[in-house]
């Protein structure tokens, strides 16, 4: 789809949703399924008790991976660094307004255990504790950032067309 096209689409999205009955019953149907998920979130530790707690005042939570105590990350971690020298190859030409090098589908299905660390069962209760309701896994996104002055996309100030929540990991 063009680009115009799909601004245009998401323009019209949003003053629809900016409708007030439309927006209110979006928001009560929103609570209600909260509500209704309730009793089935799943048992959680301490640790990720005070991590969903930094999240709701904090908006954000950093820690190790050590200290997140994800199984597989140290597979997860390990696989990643077999990927790190093949984008640190490409090089962008000098007129190139690129910021960000993505590591192909490619390279991540040569390496499973990066997706599927984001499968492991205590990061999906620790998300589902956080949004309350059952999860939604986008996959995992590998890039090597740009050091360069190039000022587009997500390098602005800008607002992530998700829903109300999202739960993002990201690894340095």
């Amino acid at each position: 789809m063009p680009k115009f096209v799909q601004q245009v689409k998401n323009q019209l999205l949003k003053n629809f949703y900016m409708v007030s009955f439309i927006r209110e019953s979006a928001e009560m149907y929103y609570h209600h399924a909260l509500e209704s998920h309730k009793p089935h979130l799943p048992a959680i530790s301490v640790s990720d008790y005070r991590i969903i707690q930094a999240l709701q005042t904090e908006g954000v939570f950093v820690t190790s991976l050590d200290a997140l105590g994800v199984n597989f990350s140290a597979k997860m971690f390990n696989d990643a660094q077999q990927i790190l020298p093949e984008l640190a190859q490409i090089i962008p030409d000098n007129n190139s307004r690129e910021f960000v090098i993505h590591a192909t589908n490619e390279q991540i299905m040569n390496h499973p255990s990066i997706f599927m660390w984001g499968l492991e069962a205590q990061l999906l209760k620790l998300v589902e504790n956080y949004l309350g309701l059952p999860v939604a896994y986008h996959g995992a996104y590998f890039r090597r950032d740009l050091n360069n002055l190039v000022e587009r996309k997500s390098r602005c100030w800008h607002i992530d067309r998700e829903d109300r929540r999202m739960f993002k990991i990201i690894i340095y």
